[in-house]
């Protein structure tokens, strides 16, 4: 219990150096927050060092090394305490947001699909995995994700637009066409699905002439 203590003592502080490279970040003082982001990782490396299991500890260095710059140090941060942590959940949802926001949607699908059998109602993953999966050229496993995510979450725009943006990418715009315009009908007046609907019939036109 005390090593417990110890551990989570050395994660407050790192969190509260990572703060202060956040705030010095925004005021533009590069080098203090450079220090501060390397107080608050040295920390978080002592916390991994003491207990490997621990998932706030790799969490936490992974979140300070990106807020740092180290896009690829923090992935692999993640992954390593992705092997490591006991409570594992919260790691693997961070590592599939970085490696979005990096566009590897390739490396992330194997990881949303563990998430999605341990959540497989989870609207966010549902999204990520549908995006992810287009991406990788599996469009027949990024519409039925999409398609479990309007059934899951009915008033939710994004499966609407990942179904009809898979499909119309594939030259469905029939299909296509009928997404969005279902999605107008639980989400009346959203932005993106009518402008989408608007620029498949303007497809639809010439190809029925």
């Amino acid at each position: 219990t005390l090593h417990m203590f110890e551990t989570s003592g050395l994660d407050n502080v790192a969190v509260r150096w990572q703060h202060v490279g956040m705030a010095a970040a925004a005021d533009g003082d590069t080098d203090e927050a450079a220090r501060a982001f390397a107080e608050g990782e040295a920390l978080f490396r002592r916390s991994v060092d003491r207990d490997p299991h621990r998932a706030p500890a790799w969490r936490g260095l992974a979140r300070i090394l990106w807020l740092d710059g180290d896009r690829d140090g923090a992935i692999e941060t993640a992954r390593e305490g992705l092997g490591n942590s006991r409570r594992p959940a919260l790691l693997r949802d961070d590592l599939i947001g970085m490696l979005l926001e990096q566009r590897r949607g390739d490396e992330a699908v194997p990881h949303l699909e563990a998430a999605l059998n341990e959540r497989p109602d989870d609207p966010d993953l549902l999204h990520n995995a549908a995006v992810a999966l287009a991406g990788t050229g599996r469009t027949a496993d990024a519409v039925r994700t999409a398609q479990r995510l309007i059934v899951v979450a009915p008033d939710d725009p994004r499966g609407y637009l990942d179904l009809g943006v898979v499909l119309g990418r594939v030259g469905r715009l029939i299909e296509a066409r009928e997404a969005f315009a279902a999605g107008l009908k639980r989400v009346p007046g959203h932005a993106a699905l009518r402008a989408n609907l608007e620029h498949t019939d303007s497809l639809i036109g010439p190809v029925r002439e």
